[in-house]
């Protein structure tokens, strides 16, 4: 009994412990991305908007495609609908990268900003809002020259 009872609070116990755990975050770091901390979410979301903006202005950078992405990694594990935008920066060979930064926003008149991927020359970059998500909203892109 005592033996059946200490396997089952053990189960329990690691049940517990990685129910909040990104469950996309070995997948994407196999297929070499980075993973920036959530720690660090304002600051990277703000440079990649700043990137985006300024290659808008200066023509460097055109708008790809959009479209919806629903997601149960909320902290809550509810369900929440995304709008998923990608953008090509015209500098970067598209062999090299088709899409080099994504915004995701919550689909609502709010829009708050949940994820954001780019690439960065070398290496695909994501990042997550820890105030909505819990881990990236989707599994990592199949293809080797998107971020989307």
């Amino acid at each position: 009994m005592l033996k059946t009872t200490t396997t089952f609070l053990f189960l329990i116990l690691t049940y517990v412990s990685t129910a909040h755990a990104c469950k996309y975050q070995t997948q994407y770091e196999a297929l070499g991305w980075n993973v920036v901390p959530t720690s660090q979410f304002d600051s990277v979301a703000k440079f990649v908007k700043d990137t985006i903006k300024s290659g808008l202005d200066q023509g460097t950078v055109v708008f790809d495609i959009s479209g919806p992405i629903l997601t149960n990694q909320t902290n809550d594990s509810s369900e929440l609908l995304l709008d998923a935008m990608m953008f090509d920066n015209l500098k970067t060979d598209r062999d090299i990268m088709y899409g080099d930064y994504a915004i995701i926003e919550t689909a609502d008149n709010n829009r708050h900003l949940v994820e954001v991927r780019w690439f960065d020359g070398q290496k695909r970059n994501v990042a997550i809002n820890p105030t909505y998500l819990k881990c990236m909203s989707e599994g990592a892109p199949w293809v080797e020259n998107s971020v989307l």
